[in-house]
């Protein structure tokens, strides 16, 4: 197994590095017990060859299921609706104005140049590393609005008008945590209470 994850490391034909990674062995002994056990095995040769032909078999019988997709709605950018959604451009998938718009600018002056000096250097590692940690920010917000629901308020609201007065207030109180148990299993917990 050592060999084969060492293949897989350093590329098929480059003996020295997957000699180098084997530590016991010469390159000319990895590549030997390679080609003995893997490619010239009729056995292994066979139970690919197996493999490959199932494969084929079960691809070649099944349809390919095909699914319209649902053209995003496009709502005109001065429309009430467009309001509503807060920036969002459904064709793009993506906001106008995106959470933290101007963590770019931090880096606009930055330039790695080799003769920085090393305190130099780890402060402008320092600054991007920042910077990704804004853009996670950025995708995790993104996440949740998209995994929530949250883009389209008027049918958030709607949706939320259809429950009795009673289910209304626990909804309320629940909404705290549909982060925590994420949005299906917080929608099926309100409809259970329904």
């Amino acid at each position: 197994m050592a060999l084969l994850e060492a293949v897989m490391d350093c590329g098929f034909g480059n003996w020295q590095d997957v000699a180098n990674q084997m530590c016991t062995k010469t390159k000319e002994e990895c590549e030997k017990h390679y080609m003995k056990h893997f490619i010239n095995n009729p056995l292994f040769a066979s139970t690919l060859l197996n493999l490959k032909q199932a494969e084929e078999a079960k691809t070649a019988d099944t349809a390919i299921p095909f699914h319209s997709t649902d053209d995003p709605p496009r709502p005109t950018f001065d429309s009430l609706l467009s309001r509503d959604m807060a920036g969002y451009m459904p064709a793009r998938a993506d906001f106008i104005e995106e959470f933290d718009n101007y963590a770019e600018w931090d880096l606009r002056d930055i330039d790695f140049v080799e003769d920085d000096s090393d305190i130099l250097h780890a402060l402008k590692m320092a600054v991007v590393d920042i910077y990704h940690s804004r853009l996670k920010e950025r995708q995790r917000r993104k996440k949740i609005i998209r995994d929530h629901g949250l883009i389209n308020l008027r049918k958030f609201q709607l949706m939320e008008r259809r429950y009795p007065k009673e289910v209304q207030d626990l909804y309320e109180t629940m909404r705290r945590f549909a982060r925590i148990v994420g949005p299906v299993e917080h929608d099926k917990f309100i409809e259970s209470h329904a």
